[in-house]
């Protein structure tokens, strides 16, 4: 599939969409594909005008969400498609500038609210954990302020686990113990792990 190379997964209305990555930071250039499993032969293109690389998506109350990444001259944006009619809009943008490191990450619903994380690293950082209960997107959590954030601590993955929901930091430079796990359980957030790893968060079941 021209366009970019696949970044993110979602399965939404029956359907396996991929949002796909350039590179480039090309203005309004963000695809979206989508295909049925096992039924399809060739993938259909929903959109190919996105704000650019798209990094995370998910269903929401009935429509898509899309976190993408800034342009060369534009903030990141994340999207909103209908399911009505497979029409976008722009559901938020981002506070930080144009520049390859602005985007949005590890898309994830907790509580019947929509989560997210924003990213900026320039003159003025941006680490904030953005909820969304389909009307209004707040800050839940400015980690650049509150929890020790450095630059390059980039947004890793989520997941709820035991009625808690994670966020995990990676440290892009590999440096030990600058990469950490923030908890959400009770309205509280909280760092509950600060080490070197690698931002990926896995739920194991261990059977005897």
């Amino acid at each position: 599939m021209t366009g970019g190379y696949p970044d993110c997964l979602a399965w939404y209305q029956g359907q396996l969409w991929v949002g796909l990555t350039r590179n480039e930071g090309t203005a309004d250039t963000g695809k979206v594909v989508r295909c049925y499993p096992q039924f399809d032969t060739t993938w259909t293109s929903d959109s190919a005008t996105l704000r650019s690389s798209i990094h995370t998506m998910l269903e929401f109350k009935g429509n898509l969400y899309v976190g993408t990444e800034s342009s060369g001259t534009s903030a990141a944006l994340v999207h909103k498609r209908l399911a009505s009619d497979g029409t976008y809009s722009t559901s938020f943008t981002s506070a930080g500038g144009a520049g390859g490191s602005n985007h949005f990450a590890s898309m994830v619903v907790f509580s019947d609210e929509l989560y997210c994380v924003e990213y900026f690293d320039s003159v003025s950082d941006i680490a904030h954990i953005k909820k969304f209960d389909g009307t209004t997107w707040t800050t839940d959590r400015d980690v650049d302020a509150t929890d020790g954030w450095v630059a390059d601590q980039w947004p890793g993955n989520s997941l709820v686990y035991d009625s808690a929901l994670y966020f995990a930091f990676r440290d892009i430079n590999r440096l030990s113990a600058n990469s950490f796990v923030m908890r959400k359980s009770g309205g509280t957030w909280t760092k509950v792990l600060t080490t070197d790893l690698n931002g990926m968060l896995a739920a194991l079941v261990e059977r005897s």
